[in-house]
């Protein structure tokens, strides 16, 4: 857990209300620390012309990457989940981060990182220097309960692995072979 949100807490919110309690005049400083805001979000991230990139493997490395990247910035990785052209993520961002800037560091760092561990097989699928769409979609997980949408997310489709993709391309290469001969 993060030290923003409870354990650091405890002292200034204790010594706000115990100061309030006794009368005792709080400066400006302890009313702004004693406020605690939890800002958890539902990121939607779409691959450039929702091409089908995602294996397996990648949605695992992925989701190190926003891991890592989130914890730079305070905030923490709760739920993460894709298919073979998008991921949802469920992230519990620090009130003092933009979501925009968040957005920025989480593709900007993933997609160099992907584009580099996986150049072989992205670049046959996408062309330049982009991985993600421009655009993404983020909610706020304040109208269903975080559960809900830790389940949405959860279910998302399970991708077949780098093997299994060879291994299906080797078949159909077969009976197509056998198909002509």
């Amino acid at each position: 857990n993060k030290s923003w949100k409870i354990r650091g807490m405890e002292s200034i919110i204790l010594n706000f209300f115990t100061n309030l309690v006794l009368g005792l005049k709080c400066t400006d400083r302890e009313l702004v620390e004693a406020v605690y805001t939890k800002n958890e979000i539902h990121l939607v991230f779409v691959t450039k012309y929702r091409r089908g990139v995602f294996t397996k493997e990648m949605l695992d490395r992925t989701k190190e990457i926003m891991a890592e990247t989130c914890d730079q910035m305070d905030c923490e990785l709760l739920e993460f989940g894709g298919e073979h052209d998008h991921i949802h993520m469920m992230i519990s961002v620090h009130p003092k981060v933009a979501v925009a800037n968040l957005v920025s560091k989480l593709k900007g760092k993933s997609s160099y990182i992907i584009r580099r561990e996986y150049a072989d097989r992205i670049q046959t699928m996408l062309w330049g220097k982009h991985f993600w769409s421009p655009s993404y979609c983020v909610v706020s997980c304040g109208g269903a309960s975080i559960e809900v949408v830790k389940r949405y997310i959860e279910q998302q489709q399970t991708l077949p692995s780098e093997k299994a993709i060879k291994t299906s391309k080797a078949l159909r290469r077969n009976s197509q072979n056998r198909r002509h001969a």
